[in-house]
């Protein structure tokens, strides 16, 4: 800005820049309070006609009077600058929330959502529309209130021209499909873009993402939104049947009001107004609804012909419900013959997730459960999994392993060499800095002392000093290292990406080559015991051995994906994870494995056996699943 002073405005500094201007906090100088001002890029060959169109807008605006409403306070116009002055909002904008915590919990939403709904239904109970509903539009006060911003400013300069809502390529994701077909805007316009935005909070993305504006209003044109429960499956099922009636192509069948949305809010949450929301929804007498519930009806129907349908569909629905899947294990082989699989069921429990960043692996030291993924993401669990802390660690690179050796200090390794270290359990990370540019891809302790890292290009490093110093060990490889086990003190082996299976039988300080298995990659190594062992991998191989390592053999099962992990709760329940959501099991020490159905919705990379004897796994978008058997 070359001028700092506009009439008794005065410009202190820029705060935010979006499709339609820059922002700026300024100072009134007569009513002695701090401003915004936002200067308006307005592209139209009739200036002076949309300056007259907006004043007259605005200051019908000014006259609303709500909490959760930014006021309009007064205009600049001068030397063709159209500029709005309104209330200052010390605070973080709803998009800025969205994306420093990946998605908004359910609660959180809620509470948002509801002051939206409060001050967007006064605003059209006084006959305002506001025609841009998005998350940039939505300021938090650093109290906790909610107000929406650009009242009027959008209906007088986007929607009489489609092509100008265009060029605002953060308006397009949020637009109703009438708006698009030059249709006139309504009270249900609004109720769409809220609609988006809500979908958004819980999933982290908005329904019709795309790389072309044309895509992205096709998608508002004619297909129906993911289920949201893909992107958070702890949420009740409930949230889908909601979202598809904001978000209905047809403005006749939204909601009539956002005093339904209001009264729909505050019955989710909570299962046992399932039925609640159901009937609501089903008063309205929307014709979308009533052809759904015939189709759910007829599945029903199909699925009860058989015991197995119906096992099927409890499944599914739990599933999406969050709640606990039940697997009957058989306990026959593929040729009939009976085996030592004892019957047993298999139960998994999606547990909420505050990212949706890919997570890469999980350890536990005690109590405390830590987890960690892309983009410098480590999570911290001291109840089992019920709540996560998002850790700072001040990086972008990803990080594919954490471990603790004690209650305080602690080691996450990731991509481009990061090693970061923590000796106050977590909250704080130090980076130590290697020359080497390598992937460190798997950090292990023998005892509190020696530790090492495995990695690509060969990399072994080894700790005698609790992770002071590392050196680094000779492999005589350039292949990648994926995992590394200790047997004891003394004995270890590493397995790696071309069927790599090395071992150790000095503390680590030199490694052999074993025979080689397979030419497919091989994933992780764990050890029962001393003397039982297994090795998963590519092409679903399976390496079982009883006498320590000494020789490995094959699982006669064939598995067509890739498989990632392998731990056992006791010496005879195990559980194998692979590409492709695969979850394997056995109840006979490994002798033999079942495929669970259905396969898992999203994939896990690594799972371990917490301290109430159950399995906790991590995976792609932010999953955090537990596992047990009954």
């Amino acid at each position: 800005m070359s001028q700092n002073q506009y009439g008794n405005f005065r410009i202190i500094q820029e705060i935010g820049k979006g499709g339609m201007g820059m922002v700026y906090k300024g100072y009134d100088s007569v009513l002695d309070r701090e401003v915004a001002i936002k200067f308006l890029n307005i592209q139209s060959k009739d200036f002076m006609d949309t300056i007259k169109k907006f004043k007259q807008e605005a200051r019908n605006q000014a006259k609303l009077s709500h909490p959760n409403i930014v006021p309009i306070y007064d205009f600049i116009q001068e030397s063709g600058t159209l500029g709005i002055v309104m209330e200052y909002v010390e605070g973080e904008t709803l998009e800025n929330l969205i994306v420093r915590k990946s998605r908004l919990d359910l609660q959180e939403a809620i509470e948002i959502i509801k002051q939206v709904i409060n001050g967007l239904d006064y605003a059209h109970s006084k006959g305002f529309l506001h025609l841009d509903v998005k998350p940039s539009n939505i300021i938090i006060s650093k109290d906790g209130v909610v107000k929406i911003m650009d009242f009027g400013i959008s209906k007088s300069l986007f929607v009489k021209n489609i092509n100008i809502a265009r060029t605002n390529p953060g308006t397009l994701p949020y637009m109703s499909p009438e708006l698009f077909k030059s249709g006139d805007p309504t009270i249900q316009s609004d109720i769409y873009s809220l609609g988006i935005t809500f979908y958004e909070m819980l999933a982290g993305v908005t329904p019709f993402e795309a790389n072309s504006a044309d895509e992205i209003i096709n998608g508002h044109l004619h297909y129906q939104p993911s289920s949201i429960l893909h992107y958070a499956p702890e949420l009740p099922e409930q949230i889908d049947k909601i979202i598809l009636t904001l978000l209905a192509k047809n403005p006749n069948e939204r909601l009539k009001n956002l005093k339904d949305f209001y009264e729909l809010v505050n019955l989710l949450g909570d299962d046992k107004n399932a039925n609640s929301i159901n009937q609501h929804l089903g008063a309205r007498n929307n014709k979308r609804y009533k052809i759904k519930a015939i189709i759910y009806s007829a599945l029903i129907l199909i699925f009860a012909v058989g015991s197995i349908y119906y096992i099927m569909d409890q499944v599914l629905a739990n599933w999406k419900s969050g709640k606990d899947l039940l697997l009957l294990n058989e306990n026959e082989d593929k040729g009939g013959n009976k085996t030592e699989q004892k019957k047993s069921s298999l139960v998994i429990k999606a547990l909420k997730s505050p990212v949706y960043e890919n997570l890469n692996s999980i350890n536990q030291f005690n109590n405390n459960i830590f987890c960690c993924g892309e983009y410098g993401v480590i999570l911290k669990s001291s109840d089992n999994g019920s709540n996560w802390l998002i850790l700072n660690t001040n990086i972008t690179q990803d990080i594919f392993d954490v471990i603790f050796i004690n209650e305080k200090k602690g080691f996450a390794i990731g991509d481009s060499s990061v090693l970061l270290q923590t000796t106050d359990g977590g909250y704080t990370w130090e980076k130590q800095i290697f020359e080497t540019d390598n992937a460190f891809l798997r950090i292990k302790f023998v005892n509190q002392s020696e530790g090492f890292i495995v990695g690509n290009k060969g990399l072994i490093l080894k700790t005698n000093d609790a992770g002071l110093n590392w050196l680094r060990i000779k492999s005589n490889s350039l292949s990648t290292f994926y995992d590394i086990f200790f047997l004891n003190d003394k004995t270890g082996f590493i397995v790696g990406k071309n069927g790599d299976l090395l071992k150790t039988t000095d503390k680590g300080e030199t490694w052999i080559y074993q025979n080689q298995l397979t030419s497919s990659y091989l994933k992780s190594i764990n050890f029962v015991n001393n003397r039982l062992g297994f090795i998963v991998g590519g092409d679903g191989n399976i390496l079982r051995t009883e006498n320590s390592g000494e020789t490995w053999s094959k699982s006669e099962e064939n598995f067509p994906n890739g498989l990632f992990d392998v731990t056992f709760k006791d010496i005879q329940h195990g559980i194998v994870i692979g590409s492709k959501g695969l979850i394997l099991y056995t109840t006979n020490s490994g002798k033999n494995w079942k495929l669970h159905e259905p396969k898992l919705k999203k994939s896990l990379n690594r799972i371990i056996l917490t301290n109430d004897k159950s399995w906790m796994g991590v995976g792609v978008n932010g999953a955090i699943m537990k596992l047990s058997f009954n």
